[in-house]
Formats: C-alpha cells, sequence, structure tokens
C-alpha cells in the first residue's frame, strides 16, 4: 500500500510540474536591473579543488557588466540525467541546466521557451552560431536549448597500432568493407598470441559505425537504412545488421575477440598494449595528439575509408544549456551565456581558471598550466567547455597546433549533414515499452554485436521478445513523429 502511495504522489508531482511549466508565460524583462542576481547553473562533471574560488572571480567580472553572480553546481555525470529531474520537482531553484532527456523534459514544460528572448537578449550567441543548430533544440519550432559554438561533426574511423601494421607490411589498399579486415585479424591471430586482433565489446557500437545505419536517438533499435530516409525501421531487424551479426560470429569463432568480450574489458587494452584493431571518433589533430603521448610501436593509425565526416542531431542537442522554466530572472541568465559567445575572458575563466594561478599565457594563442602539468583534469580547476559558449575563443593548451580552432571549424562546415537533422523523437507516449525493449536489448545484443552467440537461434529470439516488448509501437510512433516533422522541414 505504501508503494502505491508513494508511486501516486510521484505521479502528482510530476504532472503538476509539467503543467506548471508549460502554463507559465515568462514576461520577458528584468524588473530590477539595479537589483544584483545570483543565476544558479546546474551541470554535470566533478567539483576540482578550487571550483568555488574561480566562480567567485567569474561573479566578480559578471557582476560588473550584468549585475548578475554566478553560481555552478555540478552532478555526477553518470547520475545527471536523474538528479536534475529530482531536483527540479523538488522544487530547488535553478536558472540554467544542462539539457539532458531532450525533448521529453522540454515537452513536459520544465526548460523555458526561449525564441523570443534569444532574439531580445541573445543577439551574440545568434549571431555566432551557425543558424541550421537551432533545429537540434527545436520541438515544432519553438527553442528550448542553445547548443555550444564547437566541433559538430564527427567522422567514425578503424584504427589500427602501427607497429604491428609496419611489422607484417600490411596492406589496407583494398578494404572496402568491413568484412576485407579478416585477413589483417588473421595475421595477428596466428603471430600475436598476446594480442587480441579485436579490441572491440559488446557494449557499445563496435564496427555497426561503419554499417549504412542511422539510428535514432533516444531509441536503441530504431533508426534509418541511409538509401532510404523516409521509413523508420527496426535496425536489428535489418540485412545490414543480420550480415553484421554473422561476420562477428565467424570472427569470434576464429578467436578474434576476448572470451568475455560482450562485458567490458576490465583494463583499457588500447592503453595496455593488447589490441590490434579499434574504432574512434576522427576530429582535426586528435591522432597527433593521441600518439604525442604513446609508445613508439604502439601509435595508432586512423583509418576513415569506411566513412565519412556528419553532423547529426544528436552531435548539437546532447551539449547544450536550458533554462529553467522557473527561473525568477530568464533575462540576466540569458544575459550570462548569451557573453559566453563572445567574452573570450569569461570563457578562458570558465573552463582554464584564473590566470595566473591555474594557467599562464604562454603567447598570443597558447596557455600551459602549472608545474608542468598536461592534462587539464590534474589541475586544481577544470572546467568543461563541451557544452557552453563559443569554444573557439579558448586559449589553446601549450603545444597544439597555432590552427586548431581553424582546423575545426572547417571540418564543420565540409560534413554532410544528416537529412533527419533537427528531428528530436520524444518518448513520452512509449515509455514503458521503452524500458521493457532496453531490457531485451541489454540480455541479446551485446553477445551478438561480438559474435558471442549464434545469431542463427538468437537474433529471431530477440526480435520476438522486442515484438512482445512494443518495438511496432514504438516504431510507429516515432514514424509518426518524423511524418509530422518532415512535413514542417
Amino acid at each position: 500500500m505504501k508503494k502505491k502511495i508513494a508511486l501516486l504522489l510521484a505521479i502528482v508531482l510530476v504532472f503538476t510540474a509539467a503543467m506548471t511549466g508549460c502554463g507559465k508565460k515568462k514576461p520577458f524583462k528584468d524588473d530590477n536591473p539595479d537589483q544584483e542576481y545570483q543565476i544558479k547553473w546546474f551541470a554535470p562533471g566533478t567539483k576540482s579543488q578550487e571550483h568555488d574560488m574561480v566562480f567567485e572571480e567569474i561573479s566578480k567580472y559578471t557582476k560588473e557588466k550584468i549585475n548578475a553572480t554566478v553560481t555552478q553546481t555540478l552532478l555526477p555525470s553518470s547520475e545527471y540525467a536523474e538528479s536534475i529531474q529530482r531536483l527540479i520537482f523538488a522544487g530547488e531553484p535553478i536558472d540554467a541546466m544542462f539539457a539532458s532527456s531532450f525533448p521529453k523534459l522540454a515537452s513536459d514544460g520544465i526548460y523555458l521557451r526561449l525564441n523570443e528572448l534569444i532574439d531580445e537578449y541573445g543577439q551574440d550567441m545568434k549571431a555566432t552560431l551557425p543558424d541550421y543548430v537551432w533545429k537540434a533544440v527545436s520541438v515544432e519550432g519553438t527553442i528550448y536549448a542553445f547548443p555550444p559554438m564547437k566541433d559538430y561533426a564527427y567522422q567514425p574511423v578503424l584504427t589500427y597500432m602501427d607497429g604491428l601494421v609496419e611489422k607484417y607490411n600490411m596492406d589496407f589498399s583494398n578494404v572496402k568493407t568491413i568484412a576485407d579486415l579478416e585477413p589483417m585479424l588473421q595475421t595477428i591471430k596466428d603471430n600475436e598470441p598476446g594480442i587480441y586482433p579485436i579490441g572491440i565489446t559488446g557494449k557499445g557500437d563496435g564496427l555497426t559505425v561503419f554499417l549504412p545505419i542511422e539510428k535514432v536517438r533516444n531509441c536503441n533499435i530504431a533508426g534509418f537504412q541511409t538509401s532510404n530516409y523516409d521509413k523508420v525501421v527496426n535496425i536489428y531487424e535489418t540485412q545490414e545488421f543480420k550480415d553484421y551479426f554473422d561476420l562477428m560470429r565467424r570472427w569470434n569463432q576464429k578467436g578474434f575477440f576476448r572470451s568475455d568480450a560482450a562485458a567490458p574489458a576490465s583494463v583499457d587494452l588500447a592503453k595496455a598494449h593488447k589490441m590490434f584493431l579499434g574504432t574512434t571518433e576522427k576530429i582535426p589533430y586528435f591522432q597527433e595528439q593521441k600518439n604525442a603521448i604513446e609508445d613508439e610501436g604502439w601509435k595508432s593509425i586512423f583509418d576513415g575509408r569506411l566513412s565519412q565526416p556528419i553532423i547529426n542531431t544528436r552531435a548539437v542537442s546532447q551539449s547544450c544549456v536550458a533554462i529553467s522554466a522557473d527561473s525568477e530572472n530568464p533575462v540576466r541568465t540569458m544575459k550570462f551565456f548569451n557573453m559566453m559567445y563572445t567574452d573570450a575572458k569569461l570563457m578562458n575563466m570558465i573552463v582554464h581558471g584564473i590566470e595566473g594561478t591555474h594557467y599562464t599565457v604562454v603567447d598570443e594563442k597558447h596557455v600551459q598550466y602549472p608545474n608542468g602539468i598536461v592534462d587539464a583534469n590534474k589541475n586544481n580547476y577544470f572546467g568543461n567547455a563541451a557544452y557552453q559558449g563559443n569554444r573557439f575563443l579558448l586559449h589553446l593548451k601549450k603545444g597544439d597546433p597555432d590552427d586548431l580552432w581553424d582546423k575545426y571549424i572547417a571540418f564543420n562546415n565540409e560534413a554532410y549533414i544528416s537529412p533527419t537533422f533537427g528531428f528530436n523523437f520524444d518518448s513520452a507516449n512509449v515509455m514503458n515499452e521503452l524500458t521493457a525493449i532496453n531490457n531485451v536489448h541489454q540480455e541479446f545484443i551485446p553477445s551478438l554485436m561480438v559474435g558471442a552467440v549464434d545469431p542463427a537461434v538468437k537474433l529471431p529470439e530477440a526480435l520476438e521478445k522486442f515484438r512482445k516488448a512494443g518495438s511496432e509501437k514504438v516504431i510507429a510512433e516515432i514514424q509518426s513523429q518524423y511524418d509530422a516533422w518532415k512535413a514542417n522541414n
């Protein structure tokens, strides 16, 4: 009985919070511009030793500029989505937050509608960001978050250990598909008993990032075959995935994987120099930066022949900030975040800390951390640059190429923009089905991804369980939302 009462109370709280956010029309004006306001900003991360010291300095600066101080509360990244929702429903005063669970919280009325606020108080933000990015943070034309100016494009690439490529004089010129890698993997299996030919596990996307499939965010079974962007499909019913699982099974039986590859490895196989082939995402100079700290013979070769740089909705919407629908001063909050798109001093304080304490300027473009520190995480202060403001205003770290930001901007401009860019699946109507589907996914897919089980037996079982869990209803819901979105785009 107690459990039922608690559940009912939770439902009432969620419904009340949602209705409050949806119904509240914010007058976008600052009633008391001469009164100092404290902006309460929540984000994922781990609090550095001197975090509060830095934000005291930031507050001195923002008080001069917009008569507002700023506090930043960091919540553990792995628990952020759940933690921020608990705080919201508990009535915690929040002005701005990392926009997790987008677009669900937008649809629930938790995030403030921003179109008018951005037009009036976010001019620098609007002038800095490419026009197309707003589609990724909008629901039916209404903007609910603002993305950072950063590297949006990504390119999945194969990585090989160059020492082994050289040792066996491997030729990748004929690699056109994943299957073409088999002779090289067999060479490692036959000649390097201490090294796994493949280092991927069943917990990630593995080599499926090179399939002509684009997944739908917020649903791990739905996607599009890139030959047909009109139809949403269960990706595990496609011929592409059936062939992939068959190939992984053959490779597993040849001994290319760890015996327990369905689970995460207990050590980082790449750092431990115990794997030949893996995957990563390429951005400019990443290969050079990675190899700068690697031992000779274990440097990586990045091979992008099976992919191209792409910008999709996830690349933008996964790193945004929203203003709370219950913010007591959305105008001052917007003014603060607007500063981050043109104010280099503010951005460098947020990310690097206090000049002379947490970093020193080396030259016009570069800074260095004290006492020979290279990794910013090991400094007494570290601010995450991935989801706030204009990353290209930041000082580069000592040793970074002078043209790093220019290369990032060019990488964005050269990337292919997905035809589905701007589509955000709202899972509110099928939450129960998605929970059941996720359970089936965990039961079957990790093992299939690394060929640990026979796909001729286990894939039909998985598909049947997906159907019983509600996969057809979920696919139909996504198709309906996608068709409506497409009609307006």
